[in-house]
């Protein structure tokens, strides 16, 4: 299968391996931006050893979509997600969707951990 097609808003970043086995725990740290050694990595391994990830391809919404969202947007994304070019997501929502708040995470990779006060502070936001 094509690991290379585009995914919702952003496309997966060309030229990385494919993600085959989450359940390793250098891939699990890789993806999260944590040390091996840190215990969060431990339980993503144990998870993703059973988890059986969506294998259909993810709807990609057009740029007049995107534009037509007419309630406030948070997007955080990491700069180091092997899944997603978080840069061209980024980007792409800034340049069509002005009023997202749009975060690059530096250091994070696909799973974004410990983000509870940025999210309940643009939930409490006006």
């Amino acid at each position: 299968r094509d690991r290379t097609a585009d995914h919702g808003t952003c496309r997966r970043r060309r030229g990385t391996e494919p993600v085959r086995a989450i359940g390793s725990t250098p891939i699990a740290a890789r993806m999260t931006g944590l040390a091996p050694d840190n215990p969060v990595v431990d339980e993503i391994t144990a998870t993703f050893g059973i988890f059986r990830p969506r294998t259909e391809r993810l709807p990609v919404f057009d740029d007049a979509a995107l534009a037509g969202i007419d309630v406030p947007v948070l997007a955080l994304v990491g700069d180091r997600d092997l899944m997603f070019d978080s840069a061209d997501t980024a980007t792409r929502l800034g340049r069509v969707l002005p009023t997202a708040r749009v975060q690059v995470l530096p250091g994070v990779g696909h799973a974004i951990l410990g983000q509870t006060d940025t999210v309940l502070g643009f939930l409490r936001s006006p």
